[in-house]
């Protein structure tokens, strides 16, 4: 298969990214209905442990073998044996690691059979890092087409290995063994298509992956701490019911929902910032980012906004009437995922214009103030505590992360966005607060106050990027 263009494999990649997003959305509400909140809660306590620890374990060494294989084609199969030994060695280690504090795991979060589902969890990890060697390898080689295929695989294999489980029986431990299940269906493909080379690593290429991936290592693996630590801290302190914790997951997959944003801006912003800065564009990158705020705000305001005064209507529609009590979490999880969005949005273009670890050090110091606020929050507020110790880091991060773009850049949201997004993002709120729509009308419902906004953005002149 010839190597994809540059628009093509973006659109490849964005259209297999959201299938695989969608897939994850009905894999977490088939579970939660089929669970309940109680397991539903543990279900996405270990989930949350085993993507922080495959992330620990991969993403910076996938994404150092993307970077390097685009500038070295000519050593690309030496590149590839070692990015794969230097994955392999890294995940069979911290597997072999993770199975052994599986019993303190389960002590530590007070999980019942915690230890088996733990164990259960973390034998994706040795397939994940095969996986990860091939998305950094095909990446590399621009076989967009080939890796979006992968990832459509996993996530079908995924939803159609959780239906026939909710039908049949569905567990905790049972959703465990899909979730392996379906990384070994597309690892099974990518094996077929592009079987792995052999031969040695070169020790060379161990040190320049070494050098590339501890930044961004780094970076992703404090950033999905930080996001993850209020789950974290509430199971730990044991302080709430299991079912309010099965609330609480549930409510936080809504919120992630905003975290489609700052992945699309990924893959559309941050290349031509790269080409505009290594260009001495300043201008030009400037143009960039301010395009990228203003478009991260006007999507995410409203969206978390309508989701908001909406909260028990979408709890009840997405889940079941078991789970709308989980409303009373979702606004300040959508607030924290908004402040997310635009963290990230603001370190990547950091990173993007090679300022790789002072991101990762900003955001790795955030984690042990997110850490104090649960510590704090939690035992006074319960769940509501931990959501706003999530919201109150991450608006930490966000601000932090303007703030650096700002002093790099110059760049800051314009005052006189915020107010035109700001006011038609409140007159739909208000409207949609006023209006009762019968649970079955509620997508006719925010699909018609969200037409209302992009016409109120249209009158306002924010649709046209007018500066007034």
């Amino acid at each position: 298969m010839q190597p994809a263009g540059p628009g093509r494999g973006i659109a490849q990649l964005f259209a297999a990214r959201a299938g695989v997003m969608l897939a994850g959305y009905l894999v977490a509400v088939l579970l939660a209905r089929g669970l309940g909140p109680a397991a539903y809660g543990t279900y996405g306590l270990v989930l949350s442990v085993l993507i922080w620890l495959e992330i620990t374990a991969t993403a910076g060494i996938a994404a150092a073998m993307t970077r390097l294989l685009a500038q070295h084609d000519g050593a690309a199969a030496s590149l590839e044996r070692t990015g794969r030994a230097l994955l392999g060695a890294v995940t069979a280690a911290l597997f072999a690691a993770s199975w052994l504090a599986a019993p303190a795991l389960a002590r530590l979060f007070g999980v019942h059979e915690g230890a088996l589902l733990f164990r259960l969890a973390v034998l994706d990890l040795p397939l994940a890092g095969l996986y990860v060697g091939y998305q950094g390898a095909l990446l590399g080689r621009r076989r967009f087409g080939v890796w979006g295929v992968a990832l459509g695989l996993q996530g079908a294999a995924r939803l159609g290995g959780t239906v026939l489980l909710v039908l049949w029986r569905p567990s905790v431990a049972g959703a465990l063994v899909v979730n392996a299940a379906a990384t070994t269906v597309a690892l099974a493909y990518l094996v077929a298509i592009a079987p792995p080379g052999l031969g040695r690593p070169s020790a060379p290429w161990v040190r320049r992956l070494g050098r590339e991936a501890v930044p961004l290592g780094l970076y992703l693996v404090a950033v999905q701490g930080l996001a993850s630590v209020d789950l974290w801290c509430l199971k730990a302190l044991g302080t709430v019911p299991a079912p309010v914790v099965g609330l609480y997951v549930a409510a936080g997959n809504v919120a992630r929902l905003l975290l489609a944003v700052p992945t699309v801006l990924a893959a559309v912003l941050f290349p031509s910032l790269a080409r505009a800065v290594a260009a001495r564009d300043e201008a030009g990158a400037r143009a960039h980012l301010a395009t990228a705020l203003r478009g991260a705000l006007a999507v995410l305001l409203p969206a978390a906004a309508l989701l908001a005064v909406h909260a028990e209507a979408v709890m009840t529609a997405l889940y079941a009437p078991a789970y709308a009590a989980g409303a009373r979490y979702l606004a300040l999880q959508l607030a924290a995922f908004v402040l997310f969005a635009l963290l990230d949005v603001g370190f990547q273009a950091l990173m993007a214009t090679g300022a790789l670890s002072r991101a990762a050090t900003v955001v790795a110091a955030l984690v042990p103030a997110a850490l104090g606020l649960n510590l704090v929050l939690i035992p006074r507020a319960g769940a509501l505590g931990a959501a706003a110790a999530l919201a109150g880091a991450l608006g930490l991060g966000a601000a932090a992360a303007l703030a650096l773009l700002r002093r790099r850049f110059g760049v800051a949201l314009p005052l006189a966005s915020v107010v035109r997004v700001g006011g038609a993002t409140g007159l739909v709120a208000a409207v949609g607060a006023r209006v009762e729509t019968p649970l079955g009308w509620l997508p006719v419902e925010l699909a018609a106050l969200g037409a209302a906004y992009l016409i109120l953005l249209r009158v306002v002149g924010e649709a046209r990027g007018e500066r007034r």
